[in-house]
């Protein structure tokens, strides 16, 4: 099939498995490609992310960049929410989109779907709405490709993927060599923590100290260095 057909706009509407959206009004921003492309967010009782154009784009490169807004808001609801519908609008005939629909569902990544052991929502630490922007959502996408691998293994990692859940902790776990490692190329702060020649738990430890303070309240109060003895 034609996967470069070109189209107007593009939604994609989410529902959640376990929990409740909140009721928020609808948030915009712009990506400064060439056509402008509008992005609103709407929640009410599901999620409603429409992409708009100014004139006419592939539908595939809206469906990317749907993709990468989608691993953004993964980090602030701590879950991906389940993908219900996409809706493609344009000047092609309304089977070509459905077909193109059905080639997007079949080629979704699997690391999409969040593990029953993450699969709830809790209280954010962080509203999108209140932090999104288009400044943001551009260094994003540069964060996207300096991460590589490591953004994807983790996703994986917590993904409901079939693998047992102690595969899963240990690949969660041993991503932070990789995530030291490109820490330290950017945060001057963190450059004069060596890791001990890639050793585990010195990564583990420098980067919770400096990043997961609120994440691992409960631990550094009883007593971080037991935690590292799991």
């Amino acid at each position: 099939m034609n996967i470069s057909i070109k189209c107007d706009s593009l939604k994609a509407i989410y529902s959640v498995k376990n929990g409740m959206l909140r009721c928020v009004t609808p948030y915009e921003f712009t990506i400064s490609q060439m056509p402008m492309i509008k992005v609103c967010i709407e929640e009410v009782g599901n999620r409603i992310i429409t992409f708009t154009c100014e004139e006419e784009i592939e539908a595939k490169k809206l469906y990317s960049l749907l993709q990468e807004l989608e691993r953004l808001l993964q980090i602030f609801d701590g879950v991906f929410l389940d993908l219900e519908a996409i809706e493609i609008h344009g000047r092609e005939s309304t089977n070509s989109y459905n077909a193109l629909v059905e080639h997007f569902k079949i080629q979704r990544l699997h690391y999409f779907s969040s593990a029953n052991f993450i699969s709830i929502f809790s209280d954010r630490l962080l509203k999108y709405e209140d932090i999104l922007s288009s400044e943001l959502f551009d260094k994003w996408r540069i964060l996207l490709d300096e991460l590589g691998v490591v953004n994807q293994m983790y996703l994986y990692a917590t993904s409901s993927a079939g693998f047992t859940n102690d595969v899963k902790y240990a690949f969660l776990v041993e991503l932070s060599e990789l995530l030291m490692e490109i820490i330290q190329s950017e945060d001057i702060k963190l450059q004069r923590y060596p890791n001990e020649n890639g050793k585990l738990k010195p990564c583990l430890r420098t980067i919770i100290n400096f990043y997961g303070k609120t994440l691992f309240r409960n631990e550094i109060e009883f007593d971080l260095e037991k935690f590292f003895l799991v």
